[in-house]
This record gives structure tokens, sequence and C-alpha cells, in this order.
């Protein structure tokens, strides 16, 4: 899941807030999926997912350049919200 650079970014580092990390992921997010019949994470178990998760974390620890850092650091807080939505029974 790259980000698409046509989302705003902040102008200043005082311009990143939560809430706007959040409107970042939920954009990113809109485009995904669209191409499959059923989402994976209804596929998959949970333990798969908290997997995926622990890969991506690992992922961004070793990236070797701050954009990639941020790309896996973005995809392991999706698929936690995804996975947080699998927990409580939300078809994706």
């Amino acid at each position: 899941m790259a980000f698409n650079k046509e989302q705003q970014e902040p102008d200043t580092k005082s311009d990143m807030t939560f809430e706007h990390v959040c409107r970042q992921l939920v954009e990113m997010q809109k485009g995904k999926g669209t191409g499959y019949k059923n989402s994976p994470i209804n596929e998959l178990p949970l333990d798969v997912w908290l997997a995926q998760i622990q890969i991506k974390a690992t992922r961004a620890k070793y990236a070797t350049t701050d954009e990639k850092m941020l790309d896996e650091l973005r995809d392991t807080a999706t698929y936690s919200i995804l996975a947080i939505l699998k927990m409580h029974g939300v078809e994706l």
C-alpha cells in the first residue's frame, strides 16, 4: 500500500496531527480493494492479520529510507484498524 502523493501533506511539522494522519489513512484505504471480489481480511483468520502487522512493523524498523519507513508504518496502522474491525465482526 504505497501512499498516494496526490494527497495533501501538511505544510509544517506543526500541521501534522493525529487527525491528519487518520485522514491520510482513510484516503489511502478508499482506493484499495476495488479490484477484488472479497477482502482478504474476510477470508483469513485474525492470527494471520496479526502476523502481517508484525511483519509490516519489522519492515518499518529496517527500512532504508524515511519514505519507505512511512509507507510501512501507514500499512501497519491500516492493518491494525482492519484487524480491530474484524474482531468486531465487520465485513470488509
